[in-house]
């Protein structure tokens, strides 16, 4: 069992209360707890949340769009099986990773690239893409999914209005650290990288990165997010198996522990992704909520935050708690 913790005592107090009062509804109680988190954080949050079963849903700057960091992965994912179904690739096809193919955040494949050198199959990058959040391995995914016009044609097909994805992860990090010579349609090449970085001052990396933060590349909606959670567990994207395949590879993600699942009760199934860069601190996800309460797809993002990647943590984590007891409330 978890220890029990100040945090959890809070949230447990506070959730009470608050959905006890009659004055006020429960939205407008929720608003209340996400607006005091909201402020905490220093930042903007957006949430979407929807019980699968029932329709019902709640949003917080819904339409405002985010950054969506390692989140990304999923859509990545989701055109990569997409193209499987079609018949064009297959998940045991092997990839053999070139020293150009290492990037940064990419800490489980270069282990064994130094050791062995080696070749994957297409699933076992997508595993590792999902589960680890390796960028080396979400670069490859995104190449075998047929680049981000291919995955931002599959969102438009199923009308997920609000999210694009426009670059693999080595440029997107690269951008956001001020390096401006490393392009999507060359190979990577870190020795360049790591030249121009000394290159720049605190002021350059500073400016790249609010550059970066207000840019609208790679980024998502809640509602976005939400429409595309849904439209897996729906099955109306992939085929039953790889619809399976996903949901069961993002139950064993094995990032970002202290924020959705964070405060839930122990054994909460949840399938979910993580995505964090500099003040952006993301987790996207379904919850299945005990007995017979159904599921929730859950999206909570957080920009532009004043408190550090822990704290942003302890954030979606409450968020999370009072989410998941709300909508036990809600279908009470």
């Amino acid at each position: 069992m978890k220890a029990i913790n100040l945090i959890f005592i809070f949230c447990t107090f506070v959730t009470v209360t608050l959905f006890c009062q009659t004055n006020i509804s429960r939205e407008e109680r929720l608003n209340l707890i996400v607006s005091k988190l909201e402020q905490k954080s220093g930042g903007t949050i957006g949430i979407a949340v929807l019980h699968l079963e029932t329709g019902n849903a709640y949003y917080h700057n819904k339409n405002v769009k985010f950054p969506m960091a390692s989140t990304f992965k999923v859509p990545v994912a989701v055109q990569l099986l997409h193209r499987v179904d079609k018949g064009e690739g297959a998940l045991q096809d092997m990839i053999e990773i070139k020293k150009s193919d290492l990037h940064p955040g990419s800490g489980v494949i270069v282990k064994y690239f130094e050791d062995l050198g080696i070749q994957l199959s297409l699933n076992n990058l997508m595993k590792l893409m999902l589960t680890e959040s390796d960028n080396s391995a979400a670069d490859l995914c995104l190449k075998f999914a047929g680049g981000t016009e291919a995955v931002n044609e599959m969102l438009n097909e199923n009308c997920i209005e609000g999210m694009s994805v426009d670059r693999p992860t080595y440029v997107a990090l690269a951008q956001y650290l001020g390096v401006k010579n490393v392009s999507g349609n060359e190979d990577y090449d870190d020795s360049k990288v790591v030249t121009e970085l000394r290159s720049l001052t605190k002021e350059d990396r500073e400016k790249a990165a609010e550059e970066f933060m207000n840019d609208t590349k790679d980024n998502s909606t809640p509602s976005a997010m939400l429409n595309l959670l849904e439209k897996i567990w729906n099955k109306q994207i992939l085929s039953d198996e790889s619809t399976t395949l996903l949901l069961n590879t993002m139950k064993e993600c094995n990032t970002g522990e202290n924020r959705i699942k964070g405060l839930l009760p122990d054994k909460t199934v949840v399938y979910h992704k993580t995505g964090t860069i500099g003040d952006v601190t993301n987790d996207i996800g379904i919850i299945k909520l005990p007995e017979d309460y159904g599921n929730i797809a859950v999206v909570v993002f957080i920009k532009n935050a004043k408190k550090d990647t822990k704290d942003c943590e302890k954030i979606i984590a409450q968020i999370s708690r009072f989410l998941y007891d709300y909508f036990i409330f809600y279908t009470s």
